[in-house]
């Protein structure tokens, strides 16, 4: 029987900003759409809250052999844990920010996943917002209760793996800007490379490409900083930001990438290895 994956869902309060409640340029903006036949039935549906997944993410877990399931937002602890109880591994995919109180520090860099509308308050700017407050909880007590409850698989990707690091009592650079002078937000081509990266020898990700360097994509402009406990630095790019993480106990599958295998595996095949062996571990 093949295994049922997980995969987060990003949530918004609304499918697009509530633009009428912004300031200046917000409310032009929304003149804009109000005198637009796709933007008025589009913005119709905006005060329903919506879960939205990945496709590349689904594809992956697919190709890789298992059932993928886009997991929802849910609130109720108990209820996100019985989810949990069902799953044969859990993926943490990426997203918006993740809200710095997590790691004890106050916002001064988040810009979100579409940039940031500074006329709207987080839960009306929809992609805009700089942080998604309830993802962030969900997603936190489901991997403090992953780690020490179970011994499910656990994936994440880019903001994954940054949750998986505050989870863990690690923190962020809110923007990396302030650790290097590397732009690692490369939207341009999502499935291009970007740079390499150096992989860590002894590592599960060295021995899982047995070799020590890669090409990747890079999509994101915040990172890990002070690493979480028990776990070890498996991969660094040339400017030292910290690649990829794993739980420094071998007999569990807990890895986080920071950069995208889910949308590089097609022109780079090799990068199919990481959901093999995450999937492989579910299977056990």
């Amino acid at each position: 029987m093949k295994p049922l994956i997980g995969i987060t869902s990003n949530y918004f309060n609304s499918l697009m900003p509530k633009l009428e409640r912004g300031g200046a340029f917000e409310k032009s903006e929304m003149e804009k759409l109000q005198n637009s036949y796709v933007g008025k039935g589009i913005y119709a549906l905006n005060e329903i809250p919506v879960n939205l997944s990945f496709q590349t993410d689904v594809e992956a877990i697919e190709a890789a052999g298992a059932i993928p399931v886009v997991l929802p937002l849910i609130q109720n602890q108990e209820t996100a844990r019985e989810m949990l109880s069902r799953l044969d591994g859990i993926l943490f995919a990426g997203g918006s920010d993740v809200g710095t109180e997590w790691y004890g520090e106050e916002m001064r860099e988040n810009s979100g996943l579409f940039g940031k509308l500074e006329g709207l308050k987080n839960e009306d700017a929809a992609g805009f917002a700089t942080e998604i407050r309830e993802r962030d909880q969900m997603e936190i007590d489901l991997i403090q209760y992953a780690i020490e409850n179970t011994t499910i698989p656990i994936l994440g990707i880019c903001r994954g793996a940054q949750i998986l690091n505050i989870a863990m009592g690690g923190s962020l650079y809110q923007d990396n800007r302030s650790a290097t002078s590397f732009n690692h937000s490369q939207f341009q081509e999502w499935d291009g490379f970007s740079h390499e990266v150096t992989l860590i020898e002894g590592t599960r990700m060295h021995r899982l490409f047995e070799k020590t360097a890669l090409q990747v994509n890079s999509l994101h402009h915040q990172s890990i900083k002070k690493l979480g406990k028990d776990l070890v630095v498996s991969a660094l790019s040339p400017d030292g930001i910290i690649e990829s993480i794993e739980h420094r106990d071998t007999s569990r599958f807990v890895m986080g990438i920071q950069w995208h295998p889910e949308m590089l595996r097609i022109k780079v095949p090799e990068q199919e290895k990481i959901f093999h062996a995450f999937i492989n571990a579910c299977t056990k």
